[in-house]
């Protein structure tokens, strides 16, 4: 019995694994095994990353900074219809600003994490500080003129010196890229306001003229003034892979301002005719500020990843 039941699955076993064979070894079996269909795969999405620069001197992903930057374009100041430094960056969480300082009634005033003192905080335009830690020249800055503006807040003394302790603000001006443009604008106080800019080819040069012109009546009687902006820029290409600008800016502000007088001194009494919220100012009081500004930038390639770069500025400024 043990001996025929051990036979009977050892047939058993060998048929089914004949049978196995044969239906895995069938050309008609592997011609009908369906062929998988590809899935396409969904195309991950695009990620943009803002370069930051004058945090560390060199070009990195703004993200990675151990450190609270700020990155500001100049086209998100364009659709803004932003026209001075001040309302470009007011949005900025830490910083206070304002239209008002010792650099005249029309030149702005900055504090970061409230230290309202400029020689806490550095102003660069392309690399080049801008008048100096304690009074820095913001006339400057030309708003319609910016690629984009990098706001760097905690110290920076290690990098740029002591007069970054609280933070800096870089500018970055815009290249020679094609195009022309116009744009007109007005708004209270009776402003009104004409900007132009052209790119000329020159060969493989570009340059780049513009010019601004900006006048108002003021907040109050007797407080118009008149700003006129004009320059150049000039990209050409260098040999070895090398490039140099050279940006020319001018830009004259003409303020009229007045003293509020409402007193006789010897008497003490109010002067006769005088009337409340009326700006009576000396004869002949106003401001008149002049800035000529000459920056030169150079770029070499030294290797596949290492550059030689130098800017040099030349500033004029009269007030």
């Amino acid at each position: 019995m043990l001996g025929i039941r051990f036979r009977a699955r050892a047939v058993g076993f060998s048929l089914v694994f004949l049978v196995l064979a044969a239906l895995l070894a069938a050309p008609g079996r592997a011609q009908t095994t369906p062929t998988p269909t590809p899935v396409a795969q969904p195309t991950p999405p695009s990620v943009k990353e803002d370069i930051v620069v004058s945090a560390t001197r060199g070009s990195e992903i703004e993200t990675e900074i151990p450190g609270g930057v700020t990155v500001i374009t100049g086209e998100q100041l364009r659709q803004r219809n932003v026209t001075n430094l001040a309302d470009a960056i007011q949005d900025v969480v830490g910083l206070d600003t304002g239209i008002g300082s010792d650099n005249g009634p029309r030149q702005p005033n900055v504090g970061l994490w409230g230290l309202k003192e400029f020689d806490a905080l550095l102003f660069m335009v392309d690399g080049v500080p801008i008048g100096g830690p304690f009074n820095p020249s913001l006339a400057q800055i030309n708003i319609d003129d910016i690629d984009h503006i990098e706001i760097v807040k905690g110290p920076q003394g290690t990098l740029y010196g002591v007069s970054a302790f609280a933070g800096m603000i870089q500018v970055f001006t815009k290249s020679g890229t094609s195009g022309s443009s116009v744009r007109v604008a007005g708004g209270s106080f009776s402003e009104g306001r004409l900007d132009a800019s052209t790119v000329i080819p020159l060969g493989p040069a570009k340059l780049r003229l513009w010019g601004d012109l900006d006048r108002a009546h003021g907040w109050q009687e007797r407080t118009d003034y008149k700003d006129d902006r004009g320059g150049f820029r000039l990209d050409a290409p260098l040999a070895g892979g090398g490039n140099l600008s050279v940006v020319y800016d001018m830009f004259r502000n003409t303020q009229l301002f007045g003293s509020p007088l409402p007193v006789d001194p010897p008497s003490g009494e109010t002067i006769e005719g005088f009337q409340l919220d009326r700006n009576y100012e000396p004869v002949g009081a106003r401001l008149d500020h002049r800035v000529y500004a000459l920056t030169t930038m150079a770029s070499f390639p030294l290797t596949s990843t290492t550059r030689l770069e130098n800017v040099m500025g030349f500033t004029r400024d009269d007030q």
